[in-house]
């Protein structure tokens, strides 16, 4: 093998040049994957679930399943359906990165969330709702169902 300045060996060290600038592209495109806001609601949502681990005596890391949905259930009816989403997105992601399995994607917690969103719905499913209601009375109204002039 040639090893002297410019021989055989040089090729290489020019592609890995090349790939730590593509690997560190790579990277930048990762972290522009997610905004500084949802980051921070993601860290928020994740110290939220310690917090309720912490006072119920249960484990944050790894978390088990029924923990997930216990955690869910609590609040349900207390925060949107779309508020509950995310804390779940974010206690796999918490998972996920650390090299856990996400407890989220567990039956029993994807049936909690279901019963969840049969339950309550959403806001945006009310707004929907009333909207439609007020079409249906022939009365014009704003997409909250709010009499308008």
């Amino acid at each position: 093998t040639d090893v002297r300045p410019g021989g055989a060996d040089a090729p290489s060290a020019d592609l890995d040049r090349t790939a730590d600038a593509e690997i560190e592209q790579a990277k930048r495109y990762g972290r522009a994957a997610k905004a500084d806001r949802t980051i921070a609601e993601y860290a928020r949502d994740w110290r939220a679930f310690e917090r309720y681990c912490r006072a119920c005596g249960l484990s944050a890391l790894p978390a088990d399943p029924p923990t997930v949905a216990r955690y869910a259930a609590t609040l349900a009816g207390v925060r949107a359906i779309a508020t509950i989403r995310r804390r779940m997105v974010a206690i796999s992601q918490a998972h996920q990165e650390r090299g856990f399995e996400p407890p989220t994607a567990h039956k029993v917690v994807r049936e909690v969330l279901a019963g969840i969103a049969r339950t309550h719905g959403s806001a945006q499913q009310e707004e929907e709702r009333a909207y439609l209601r007020s079409v249906a009375r022939g009365v014009a109204h704003d997409r909250r169902g709010n009499p308008q002039g």
